[in-house]
């Protein structure tokens, strides 16, 4: 049985949704700081820079905010644990990315 009043469930359901949001604008950020492609390790660096341990579960949330922001899988990294997965942004979003990166907040 479900011990959650509405309410608390809203909450919830908005905590989670800025969390993801707050998730994506982290792995964006990966990509500004290393212009280019970047492995799962680094995005996962990136999105949760004080994580102690990386369970399969922060793999999982980074891999999935990856696939939202439109970032494409281009292979395997040569090095690394595990030979984690190369990213890159597709050609249309790197290019309006970098412009957001130059021009800055609009006035």
């Amino acid at each position: 049985m479900n011990h959650f009043t509405p309410r608390t469930i809203i909450i919830l359901m908005k905590t989670i949704k800025d969390l993801y949001q707050s998730l994506n604008v982290r792995t964006l950020r990966a990509f500004i700081a290393f212009d280019g492609p970047i492995s799962s390790s680094d995005a996962i660096d990136w999105a949760f820079p004080k994580a102690d341990r990386r369970p399969n579960t922060l793999n999982r949330s980074v891999r999935r905010a990856l696939e939202s922001i439109g970032a494409v899988r281009v292979g395997r990294s040569k090095t690394g644990r595990g030979t984690p997965i190369m990213w890159r942004l597709a050609d249309d979003q790197s290019s309006d990315l970098h412009a957001a990166a130059n021009t800055g907040p609009a006035s």
